[in-house]
């Protein structure tokens, strides 16, 4: 069964190389006790250039080797070979599940980063904060039984 689930960035979530979440996500993930992440207070500004307080920088610096290269769709640049482009996502759960469960509530894929992925506890938190927030434009999408990483965008 898999547990994990994808994040989208969004207004009050955003994945800038660093993760900015308001204060309420990142208290949800800090609850779960993230291997590897660091929070750091900042404000921001929005479109109208006011300043919102009350936001995160989470560093996330817990990468895990996941994908199931094989399975999944690459695109490779004919020019540049060691550039690639991932076009559906699989990971490889054998790998994914000999990692400990404390790794796995909020990590980065090594072979895709940028994607991030949490546990099902975390997941399940992240969809009920989404429940009573109705602005809110954060995307939680759970992984399929396959392995799929959902896409996002």
């Amino acid at each position: 069964m898999k547990e994990e689930c994808a994040l989208k960035s969004t207004k009050d979530f955003h994945l800038i190389g660093e993760v900015i979440c308001n204060e309420d996500i990142a208290r949800i993930f800090s609850k779960h006790n993230p291997y590897r992440c660091r929070f750091f207070p900042i404000s921001i500004s929005d479109e109208s250039f006011e300043i919102l307080p009350n936001y995160s920088l989470i560093s996330i610096e817990n990468i895990i080797k996941c994908a199931d290269m094989e399975k999944s769709e690459i695109f490779v640049f004919p020019k540049r070979r060691n550039h690639i482009k991932i076009l559906s996502l699989y990971l490889d759960l054998e790998q994914l599940n000999k990692t400990p469960k404390y790794k796995r509530n909020i990590f980065m894929i090594e072979e895709a980063k940028g994607t991030i992925l949490v546990s099902k506890e975390l997941g399940e938190e992240l969809l009920s904060y989404l429940a009573m927030n109705n602005d809110s434009s954060l995307v939680v999408k759970p992984i399929s039984e396959g392995g799929k990483v959902p896409d996002l965008f």
